[in-house]
């Protein structure tokens, strides 16, 4: 899910599948899956686990109760860049929440009605969510520049290698840090490196010496459902009520423009109260 259209498509196809439901009262299942186990799918799965809990349950409880939420991660454990110890907290508010976890669980395909994974038996899925990763801008691939992988191959001031006049940041970088791994495809990667290119260019102009990138990772967070989400920033850890009012507060602190502040914390008071108990037009497009 990259834009506001998709998620609409998203919702319009579960609102639909949650109606037939209703309608035809025949215990048909209908299981969600999100294949990803990282912060993306995480938040996904778990914001299908409330709406099935809340709204859709006190609209039709018969027909919610058979609707499954599935969550796939190839690896051993879910939010893997978080510590062991709240990846196993993530799994466990999850579990609570009602979502079925497979881990060290491989996808092999994905069909319009089931998901065949490596080694076990195939996994009915009327609607999937893909949360597993990204791949880097393949514009990179068409500038006939050094590639590393997929990304463009920099030196560490970001100038791309033969090409000092040319910078590379965001996705499309091909950066690593001090470990050799590749930074991950995120905003405030995509921020930071704008503001060093910046000074890097007012340097070269100045005929001043360039300085080497060093991304300052300022934490991580995931909101797993209402008052469970996990923190984390450096050895600091956090989980619970508390985590949740920090990941409200950070993304509502970053928001641009009074009104829009005061206009964010309004819906979310109100859905809060309500538990988003709001209107079920479908919308396929914008």
């Amino acid at each position: 899910m990259k834009s506001v259209h998709e998620a609409l498509s998203i919702r319009a196809e579960v609102m639909r599948r949650f109606e037939d439901l209703c309608r035809f009262q025949d215990d048909t299942p209908f299981t969600i899956t999100v294949v990803g186990g990282g912060p993306t799918g995480v938040e996904m799965a778990g914001a299908f686990a409330e709406l099935v809990r809340g709204p859709l349950t006190n609209d039709q409880a018969e027909a919610a109760a058979n609707i499954k939420i599935v969550l796939i991660e190839a690896g051993p454990r879910l939010l893997p860049s978080f510590s062991p110890k709240l990846s196993a907290r993530t799994k466990s508010d999850l579990e609570k929440l009602g979502v079925d976890i497979k881990l060290n669980t491989a996808v092999e395909e994905v069909t319009n009605s089931a998901i065949k994974v490596s080694g076990a038996a195939e996994i009915p899925s009327q609607v999937t969510i893909w949360a597993a990763g990204v791949k880097g801008e393949p514009a990179a691939s068409q500038l006939n520049l050094p590639l590393i992988s997929s990304r463009i191959d920099v030196e560490n001031s970001l100038q791309v290698k033969n090409y000092p006049h040319i910078w590379a940041i965001g996705d499309i970088s091909g950066y690593k840090d001090a470990n050799g791994k590749f930074l991950p495809m995120v905003a405030p990667v995509a921020l930071q490196q704008g503001k060093f290119v910046a000074k890097q260019i007012i340097n070269l102009a100045q005929n001043k010496a360039l300085k080497s990138f060093k991304y300052r990772d300022k934490g991580s967070m995931a909101t797993i459902g209402r008052h469970k989400a996990v923190v984390e920033v450096g050895k600091f850890r956090m989980t619970g009520v508390l985590a949740w009012y920090a990941w409200l507060w950070l993304h509502l602190f970053y928001l641009l423009g009074g009104r829009n502040k005061i206009g964010t914390m309004a819906d979310w008071t109100w859905n809060y109260l309500t538990f988003d108990r709001g209107n079920r037009h479908i919308m396929d497009s914008i």
